[in-house]
This record gives C-alpha cells, sequence and structure tokens, in this order.
C-alpha cells in the first residue's frame, strides 16, 4: 500500500553552505531513519515538491536521485518517488529525538569519513586538532583546470601542500586521506569504492565574483538570457541549480545548453550569455574565453567548510603562530 508523507514541510537553511538538494536528501533521509516516513511512503511528485519547498525542479530531482542511488526510494514513472529502504545506519535507530539523531550524525560519519563510532566521539569532544597536521593533501575534481583552482584556494588559505587530482585520469590518488566534492560523491563510491573511507567531502559554491559578474551584465535593460553550456545534462542540471541561487534577479532567464562537438564551432551570440563548467572553460580557445559574454563557472569553499577542512586535518591559517 502506497502512504502519502505525513507532513512535507522541511527547513531549508539557504544561507548554508551545504546546497539546498542535499539539505532535501538529508532532512528525508533523517525522517526515513527514524522511522517518521515508513517504507512504501510516497514522496511529494518533483513539481510538489518544487512548490512546497520553493526550490527549482532540478533541486528536487537531484535531491530524489541521490536518495534513489542509496537504495532508499524508487523514481517510478506514473507512480511517482516511493520510498523503499530504511537509511543506511549501523544500529537500530532510538526513535526518541536526540538518540535518533546521535545514529543519524555517527552514520554520516562513517560513510562520509570513514570514521568508527570512537574516532567520531573524540572528534566532537576534542579541544584541539585529533592529529598531527597534515601538510599535504590531493584535492580531487571532475577535471584537472577544476581541481587545481580548488587545490590552489586551499593552499593559499591555510599554506599547505596540495595538488589536483582529475577523475580523468585513468589511476587513483596516493594511499592517504583526500578532499573531493559532494559533486563527485557517487563517481569516487562506484570508481573507487575502497577508497570512501578516505575521502573528505567539501560543499562548494559558485564564486562571488561569479555574481559580481553576473550583475554587471544585467545593467542592460530587458531579460538576460543566460546559457549554462556542459557536455553531460546530468552536470549542467546540478551547475545550473547552484547559479540560479545567485543569480540577480527574475529578469535573468537561465537554461542549460549541451554541447556534444568540438568547441571552436559553438556561436557565442552577441545577446546572450555564455557560463561554461569549469572543465569546458578550460578548453576554450583565448578568443572565445576573451569575449565579453562568456563567463566561467568558479567555484570556491565557504569558509564554514575551510574550517572543517582545517579541524580534519591540522592546519592553522597562514601567520598563525603554533600553540
Amino acid at each position: 500500500m502506497v502512504r502519502a508523507l505525513p507532513s512535507p514541510h522541511i527547513e531549508i537553511d539557504r544561507a548554508s553552505a551545504v546546497p539546498v538538494y542535499r539539505q532535501i536528501a538529508d532532512a528525508l533521509r533523517y525522517r526515513i531513519a527514524t522511522g517518521d516516513i515508513e517504507i512504501g511512503t510516497r514522496l511529494p511528485t518533483v513539481h510538489e515538491g518544487s512548490r512546497l519547498w520553493r526550490i527549482n525542479l532540478h533541486t528536487v530531482r537531484r535531491a530524489y536521485a541521490e536518495l534513489a542511488s542509496d537504495g532508499m526510494v524508487q523514481m517510478q514513472r506514473g507512480r511517482g518517488t516511493v520510498v523503499m529502504a530504511r537509511a543506511p545506519v549501523p544500529h537500530t535507530v532510538s526513535h526518541d529525538g536526540v538518540g535518533a539523531f546521535v545514529e543519524w550524525a555517527a552514520s554520516r560519519a562513517a560513510l562520509e569519513h570513514g570514521l568508527s563510532r570512537a574516532e567520531f566521539a573524540d572528534l566532537i569532544t576534542a579541544t584541539s586538532p585529533p592529529r598531527a597536521a597534515q601538510r599535504g593533501v590531493f584535492v580531487l575534481e571532475c577535471s584537472e583546470h577544476q581541481a587545481r583552482q580548488l587545490a590552489g584556494e586551499i593552499a593559499r588559505r591555510w599554506g599547505v601542500k596540495t595538488r589536483g587530482w582529475s577523475l580523468e585520469w585513468a589511476d587513483e590518488p596516493a594511499v592517504g586521506p583526500f578532499i573531493a566534492t559532494y559533486f563527485h560523491y557517487n563517481d569516487i563510491r562506484r570508481r573507487w569504492p575502497h577508497r570512501m573511507k578516505d575521502a573528505v567531502f567539501v560543499s562548494i559554491r559558485p564564486s562571488q565574483a561569479l555574481g559580481q559578474a553576473l550583475r554587471k551584465f544585467g545593467r542592460r535593460p530587458g531579460p538576460v538570457n543566460v546559457r549554462l553550456v556542459e557536455r553531460e545534462e546530468t552536470m549542467a542540471r546540478s551547475i545550473a541549480a547552484d547559479v540560479s541561487a545567485i543569480l540577480p534577479s527574475p529578469r535573468y532567464k537561465l537554461a542549460p545548453q549541451i554541447i556534444k562537438g568540438p568547441l571552436t564551432r559553438l556561436q557565442l551570440e552577441g545577446g546572450a550569455l555564455y557560463l561554461f563548467s569549469p572543465r569546458l572553460w578550460a578548453s576554450l580557445s583565448d578568443k572565445q574565453r576573451g569575449r565579453a559574454n562568456a563567463l566561467e563557472v568558479e567555484y570556491d569553499i565557504p569558509g564554514a567548510e575551510h574550517a572543517r577542512l582545517a579541524y580534519r586535518f591540522g592546519w592553522q591559517e597562514q601567520g598563525q603562530e603554533q600553540n
């Protein structure tokens, strides 16, 4: 028997560094784990979720896709999205609110960072970094260009040795912890399941510089047609969801544009603004990058995520003295 969702309300923190789709997925995952949402429950349709949570369709769809990839829900044509399994927690979840939260947090620590319960307890009760500072770290992304950008950001902030590592490469990084973005959680799980314990995942967001460039382009009157150029539809939708959150006004009309052929054939029409994913931006010619209506969707790591990385690896900001 298919049941309706008991209470569809979900609190969304739009100022959080955590992407909205992940907030939705984690909120539903928590309610499934605690038994508030039972197996067999039908979640709101993508359109219903968009209206209820005041977010775009792609964000709802991405949240559901993440739950589906974990085997917790099944997305069926004509039947909607139905809960199929409980959240993957290591022990029976207490129905007490605090106990359920602790179980959920411990399961996420194990899943995302490979922490045992004892390590997790030590981490949250520690008054100083739990290990000696790690002076070098790999930063993984889908392209060498993006990996180098994020690695450089971390190196400048913390004065540590970093190296970008691209998922375009066939081999894997050397043994030890590495940093990766939530964009590629499933990529790493599929390719290197034995390395999930080494992955430290972080959220990223479109840079402030991109927001400023968008506002500058929008000074002209009338609608602003923005095209998000990518080779893969799924990635285009994910990036478009991120960019949608920083569009200065409803005048901006954003649409993905999937390109299959050589980028040299892409004609940049003067009336539109073209946003390129980082990996495509690196493949453009100097002439194309020099166009006034061509921008890279640059990402950076929010301050809260930087602080979490520093705590995890025992780093201190440049100029701070060691205790």
